[in-house]
């Protein structure tokens, strides 16, 4: 086989390769929109992470019990690249009962919880007493309640609408207050609970974080109502 047909083989296996490639992306570029669509219809805002150029940092809707505002920015800490999302419930009628129910991991020795995010900082300090003892074996085994009126947080944490959705989640950090109710993903575990780092395209990341806008949008309803 001479040398020049050795090269055209090459050149030719190198085009069908390339063109291969250009199809798989024009089609993954298909599914991502069509997974950002699909975000839209369910969430009710559109989808940001990392990737998306010049997004604004807060995104709102209205729901039957409140505004609902969805917080994501990405910043540089300590060297690190963070991102910072929370989604925050603004509601009219004021809770009676405020309390914050964490993981126990997030919270440190000091008091601080680790990686708190929030609209305007990661680190909050905890602001009632605690921790409480929850009375159910599931609750307490992953959670720290922290509450003035111990008996009537306790009472709205093992309702049975709001205890399935803490438990049905990888990472809770709640806070509910007189000016509604303030959920946060400080580590991304929701995000990409249903759904690999790794992954080449970002639709399946994008339909796995649908669902956790979903589900953390109906706890915080849970919540306050």
């Amino acid at each position: 086989m001479s040398g020049w047909l050795v090269v055209l083989i090459i050149v030719a296996l190198g085009a069908g390769a390339l063109i291969l490639f250009i199809r798989k992306v024009q089609g993954m570029k298909g599914d991502v929109d069509a997974a950002r669509a699909e975000f839209l219809q369910q969430v009710g805002y559109e989808y940001v992470s990392t990737l998306t150029r010049k997004s604004s940092p807060v995104r709102r809707k209205n729901t039957p019990d409140g505004g609902l505002n969805h917080y994501f920015e990405v910043y540089t800490e300590g060297g690190s690249r963070v991102t910072v999302q929370a989604w925050t419930l603004e509601c009219p009628k004021p809770s009676r009962t405020s309390f914050q129910l964490v993981e126990k991991k997030l919270v440190g020795a000091t008091r601080k919880l680790l990686n708190l995010v929030g609209p305007f900082k990661r680190t909050l300090t905890l602001a009632y007493p605690g921790p409480h003892p929850i009375g159910d074996a599931e609750l307490d085994a992953r959670f720290a309640l922290y509450a003035n009126d111990v008996a009537a947080a306790v009472w709205i944490v093992r309702q049975p609408d709001l205890r399935k959705g803490l438990l049905e989640l990888a990472s809770v950090s709640l806070i509910v207050d007189e000016s509604g109710a303030t959920f946060c993903d400080p580590t991304d575990a929701n995000m990409y609970a249903g759904a690999s780092r790794t992954d080449v395209s970002p639709a399946p990341a994008i339909r796995s974080a649908a669902k956790v806008h979903v589900a953390v949008e109906r706890l915080l309803r849970r919540a306050v109502g």
